[in-house]
């Protein structure tokens, strides 16, 4: 008869290099949690204050602990895989959404999530499978033809990749990132003046990118005061 896994502790926050009033949010949080050891949202909304000023370490603990007392609340499991892709868990970030998308498949934001992180694995053909079928439901996204383009570039299918690009940048003008792949992938293709082209519109907007419309990390984010 197997052992239900128990409830993790509660992470201790290092409060020390932080400023008074992020240490006042942070122990204000976690007297809540330390209040209410059996509510799953008092230990999510702990992790989703570690996680607004980036620790994740912290934020990764008190979203397990959650989980643990809330298994089919599907925030808890996607904000797990946005911390663990954040720290470059990407085999863990990989299990957390696929966990999420089995609680609800059509968050967009978790598909992405999964996607890129099959990506960094090499998994080149889950990766261009699931960036090709978010293309298909989701034909404005800017962020998924991006990734199918990085994809095909690993794969060294170039003219696939240009293609994929090219449509980010159409759905966005000012995706730094993507002009300078485009660049790049035109410059291998020996298309000089579009890589230079591609080269300008970078330098214009190196840091733009597309909105992420992700309204739960929203909710992560509004918490950094």
């Amino acid at each position: 008869d197997q052992k239900t896994p128990a409830v993790p502790e509660l992470p201790t926050p290092a409060l020390e290099n932080v400023s008074p009033r992020v240490r006042d949010q942070v122990r204000e949080a976690y007297s809540d949690a330390r209040a209410h050891l059996a509510d799953a949202n008092a230990s999510g909304r702990l992790g989703m204050i570690f996680q607004a000023y980036g620790l994740w370490q912290e934020a990764a603990l008190s979203y397990r602990r959650a989980i643990r007392l809330a298994p089919s609340n599907f925030k808890w499991i996607y904000y797990l895989g946005t911390v663990e892709a954040s720290q470059g868990h990407c085999s863990e970030a990989a299990a957390s959404f696929r966990s999420a998308l089995h609680l609800d498949p059509n968050y967009l934001p978790a598909q992405l999530g999964l996607a890129n992180c099959q990506l960094t694995s090499a998994d080149w053909n889950g990766s261009e499978e699931l960036f090709g079928a978010i293309v298909r439901n989701h034909s404005d996204n800017a962020d998924a033809y991006y990734g199918l383009g990085r994809v095909r570039a690993s794969r060294r299918d170039f003219p696939g990749a240009a293609d994929a690009y090219g449509k980010a940048c159409a759905l966005f003008p000012d995706f730094g990132a993507a002009h300078y792949a485009l660049a790049l992938v035109y410059r291998t293709l020996g298309q000089d003046d579009k890589a230079e082209e591609q080269l300008r519109l970078f330098e214009t907007n190196k840091d733009a990118a597309p909105p992420s419309n992700d309204s739960l990390l929203n909710e992560v984010r509004a918490l950094n005061l």
